[in-house]
């Protein structure tokens, strides 16, 4: 897959500012959102600011909440219970006013615990683990019949991939050959009983992919450091346009994924 992210994406801000100005404002909306009468998950949000900050501001091309069109990049969020950080991020990057946060969780609001289309940005509800993958691989196989270059990303959570749906998308993609697909696993290590590994292992993650027919990639960001940022963003713009996976990694991990062929 031949593709171009930079000056492509219609993220001219991110190029202006540095991406630890979104990140901390983001946070900031996270930790208001999270503190109000009807709560949120803190750390699975907390640990997506660093990959929903930079496919949002430096990959992802075209207008969140805008019209669809033939080259717009789709995001499937399939940790749904990450909501408040999506919409922080959605809110930043300028699909609806900030001022909107503060009605998250009340009656009436569009901003539920999970996300639903009637948000300007959310291309599918999610929330029940283990199915955003297979979202992912309808649009990125619509996309091929549609002749259409969009790039079709799933943001995944390390503890739902306990889900057995996970692995059978997986191995469609691998049997469909879809690379315009990117996977990115948030590896933070944790899920709602404690500790991935403590419950069901899943080390060594990348050799499980790879049986599966994908092409695994890591790399750090420092979450405190912009210049972390930056490189990590400069990385993932250099291995699409090479034709390999996506790498973005959150606060404290995550694992991007991307189909071998």
């Amino acid at each position: 897959m031949t593709t171009t992210v930079n000056g492509d994406c219609g993220c001219a801000a991110a190029d202006a500012a540095p991406l630890s100005g979104y990140t901390h404002q983001v946070r900031e909306h996270i930790v208001n959102m999270c503190a109000g009468p009807e709560g949120g998950h803190l750390g699975g949000s907390m640990s997506l600011v660093e990959i929903l900050v930079t496919l949002y501001f430096a990959v992802l091309r075209g207008d969140p909440g805008g019209p669809r069109t033939p080259d717009k990049d789709v995001l499937i969020l399939s940790k749904g219970h990450g909501a408040v950080c999506l919409y922080a991020v959605l809110a930043a990057r300028g699909a609806f006013p900030a001022e909107e946060l503060a009605s998250y969780a009340t009656p009436g609001s569009r901003l539920m615990g999970h996300p639903v289309r009637a948000v300007p940005g959310v291309e599918m509800p999610t929330g029940s683990l283990g199915h955003g993958l297979a979202l992912a691989n309808g649009f990125a196989l619509a996309a091929r019949y549609d002749n259409s270059p969009r790039r079709c990303f799933v943001v995944m959570g390390d503890g739902e991939l306990q889900e057995g749906s996970v692995w059978e998308a997986a191995m469609a993609a691998s049997s469909l050959a879809l690379d315009n697909l990117v996977a990115v696993v948030d590896r933070n290590g944790l899920q709602i009983t404690g500790r991935t590994e403590d419950t069901v292992a899943l080390e060594p993650l990348a050799d499980r992919w790879r049986s599966f027919g994908w092409a695994p990639g890591r790399f750090g960001v420092n979450p405190h450091r912009s210049a972390g940022r930056a490189g990590a963003t400069d990385r993932c713009h250099r291995s699409h346009r090479q034709g390999e996976g996506a790498a973005v990694r959150g606060g404290p991990a995550g694992e991007p994924l991307r189909p071998a062929w």
